[in-house]
């Protein structure tokens, strides 16, 4: 009887965490499970989750704190997107989805006498809240808000003479920083669980440097 309690204490002690986590997760699923199980008497499909991959082009302006930079056309090809209801059964958030976007992108802004030159490196995190409206008979786009975070670094910082060469370099620097973001979704049923979207958006900075307008592409999967 001793050494039965003295081995459910050393079970107790080591992988007391684990266990704890293996009924927290347990829970969690038995939650969703049954959250999915009323969709369908409110009309619904079972899984209402999509996830995606995006491709956006951007216009990317830079606030350089030592000088002036040039604005400039950036491909922004890694993007990874995850969408669903916001509450499909909780008023008065039902007619509302939440927009998850991963995004990393490089891209570099050109130097002259006047402007600072450099590359850059970006990645972070979008979130917004879009709901949509009815503009026509057949056509019910997403209207959104949110905010994003990126971790962002400037290297190689330069001006040149007329003639390329270099005028002065400045130090690389680092930052993180928020902005806000405005969006328009628009999207397609391909077929059975696949869809087409097209989605505008446009950056207003709070403490970073960066801002940018964007047009993606985005195929989207539910699951």
């Amino acid at each position: 009887m001793g050494n039965s309690l003295t081995l459910k204490k050393i079970i107790t002690h080591k992988f007391g965490g684990i266990i704890s986590i293996i009924r927290i997760a347990a829970l969690a699923c038995l939650l969703w499970n049954t959250q999915q199980g009323y969709a369908a008497p409110l009309g619904l499909p079972h899984n209402t989750a999509k996830i995606g991959y995006s491709a956006a082009y951007a216009y990317v302006s830079v606030d350089d704190p030592d000088g002036n930079s040039k604005d400039d056309w950036a491909g922004q090809p890694l993007n990874i997107v995850y969408t669903d209801w916001l509450f499909s059964d909780v008023e008065p958030f039902s007619d509302l989805k939440h927009w998850t976007e991963i995004f990393y992108f490089k891209t570099s802004l050109d130097a002259d006498e006047i402007n600072i030159g450099q590359n850059l490196e970006s990645f972070g995190i979008r979130f917004s809240l879009q709901k949509s409206f009815r503009l026509t008979a057949s056509w019910s786009p997403w209207f959104g808000a949110g905010i994003d975070f990126a971790r962002t670094r400037y290297t190689a910082r330069h001006t040149r003479d007329a003639n390329g060469f270099l005028l002065q370099s400045f130090a690389d620097r680092e930052d993180t920083g928020a902005s806000l973001l405005l969006n328009f979704v628009s999207e397609w049923s391909l077929q059975e669980d696949w869809s087409l979207a097209a989605k505008l958006e446009q950056s207003f900075p709070v403490n970073e440097d960066i801002s940018q307008f964007s047009a993606a592409v985005v195929l989207l999967y539910r699951y």
